[in-house]
């Protein structure tokens, strides 16, 4: 005697499958005979609406008031000569290079709305060197504060595909230090070292000389 061949899924839940973009031949039916029921595809639907990315936002504060005294100080020691002095821009640069490093990832990183350049081997060049690299890249790729209401133009660095972007906004004098990246590919614990050792080599400015 022959069984009685159940269908893999009514009419109904045929055409909630559809409505819900769910592939039926990759579900496993919760009913008699593996039948694939309402709950089975609701579920499969409720599992795909979830992101398939899991982004992460972490910022600090970050005291820049070294920094732009020891950028001072340089400017006026040098007197125009030996090329142009560091600047912030050219101290973030680094510092997001040295605390980096250890994660082997992709940062783009951004100066009050600026994408800086991406410096080869920053992390092992001078202050003299990245300054520069970046006033090179300036006048060719309209590297300068964006106007209101327009983007900010990009200098290159990594693809707008990065695995992270690092921002800062220095409107006052603890600046916000913002990261954003992907966990999946940088997770919580190795971002937030990367944005405390950002903040630190930033408030120690003298050892990035």
């Amino acid at each position: 005697m022959r069984g009685t061949l159940i269908e893999p899924a009514s009419p109904i839940v045929r055409r909630l499958a559809l409505e819900l973009d769910v592939d039926l031949a990759t579900l496993t039916g919760g009913g008699p005979g593996a039948r694939i029921l309402k709950a089975d595809v609701l579920a499969a639907a409720r599992a795909a609406a979830v992101p398939s990315t899991r982004d992460l936002t972490i910022a600090i504060d970050v005291d820049l008031w070294a920094a732009r005294e020891l950028c001072a100080r340089i400017a006026d020691a040098a007197g125009g000569e030996h090329g142009p002095p560091p600047t912030i821009a050219d101290m973030v640069v680094k510092a997001c290079a040295l605390a980096a490093q250890a994660s082997a990832v992709d940062v783009r990183v951004t100066l009050d709305g600026r994408t800086l350049p991406a410096v080869p081997r920053a992390a092992d060049e001078s202050l003299g060197r990245i300054a520069r690299e970046t006033r090179a890249a300036a006048p060719s790729r309209g590297w300068a504060a964006p106007s209101p209401g327009r983007p900010a133009p990009s200098l290159g660095g990594p693809a707008s595909g990065s695995a992270a972007l690092l921002s800062v906004d220095t409107a006052t004098r603890s600046a916000t230090v913002t990261l954003r990246c992907d966990s999946r590919v940088l997770p919580t614990a190795a971002a937030a070292a990367m944005l405390t050792a950002v903040g630190e080599w930033l408030e120690r400015p003298a050892a990035l000389l």
